[in-house]
């Protein structure tokens, strides 16, 4: 009896000293020789996760008309780079799918010049937009095999809620060329690359491409008064760090 008892203790013992062997891939799975003591469900159960990212819009463009039913007076210009950040949620599905809500925020100057298309002549302008847009994205994890580095890459699609007030420069502070809020269809790619750390947490660094479709929609102009304007399409490229946490 005391062999076969001392057999069943020693049983029981091996996953928790085998748990020491475990680490943590990019996505924040268990991996290593603690795996072959998970069932077979446990493995490929999906896990959630929070992130944050803070960063920049380091390039962007924006059109606009004063009334689209006038061709004429379209204009465009650049915005300058402006502040970035982003939050969300999402699930890491069994392989290397991942599916996630973000809300995202930036703010952009612009302080230069535009030619007028129905006078020729360049005008001071400056003013700011901000854009805030809730996303839905598909990620896909590319592990680096032997690391714990991964590469990811992914898609979304949702709206995006903008807010511009734009004005002509100095020499004409109080003149409104383009002001007024819409909501528009927004969609963004992504490419990034991200390193697991302990404890489910991995740092990440990536590029965002988001584009904002164009809206007609009520706004104000110091010449023509309250009228319908257009503004956009707006087009941002992104660069931002953050972290993620999956439990």
């Amino acid at each position: 009896m005391k062999p076969a008892l001392a057999l069943m203790i020693t049983a029981l013992a091996v996953p928790t000293v085998a748990s020491a062997d475990q680490t943590l891939s990019a996505r924040g799975d268990v991996t290593g020789s603690t795996q072959q003591y998970l069932p077979a469900a446990a493995l490929n159960a999906p896990s959630y996760y929070v992130t944050g990212a803070i960063g920049a819009s380091v390039s962007s463009s924006w059109e606009g008309e004063f009334n689209p039913m006038i061709p004429s007076l379209a204009i465009e210009g650049d915005f300058e780079a402006g502040p970035l950040v982003r939050i969300g949620g999402g699930i890491a599905h069994a392989g290397p799918l991942r599916t996630e809500l973000e809300l995202s925020y930036r703010h952009l100057d612009f302080s230069d010049t535009f030619v007028s298309s129905l006078t020729g002549v360049a005008i001071d302008a400056s003013g700011d937009t901000a854009v805030t847009a809730v996303m839905i994205n598909g990620l896909y994890d590319f592990d680096l095999p032997t690391s714990d580095y991964a590469i990811y890459a992914g898609a979304g699609l949702g709206m995006a809620h903008v807010d511009v007030d734009l004005q002509r420069g100095p020499g004409d502070p109080g003149f409104q060329v383009i002001n007024g809020t819409y909501t528009a269809l927004a969609g963004q790619l992504r490419l990034g690359v991200e390193r697991g750390l302990a404890n489910g947490v991995a740092v990440f660094a990536d590029y965002t491409y988001l584009r904002v479709t164009d809206q007609d929609f009520d706004g104000f102009n110091t010449f023509g008064g309250s009228l319908q304007q257009q503004f956009g399409p707006i087009q941002s490229h992104e660069l931002a760090i953050g972290l993620r946490y999956g439990f």
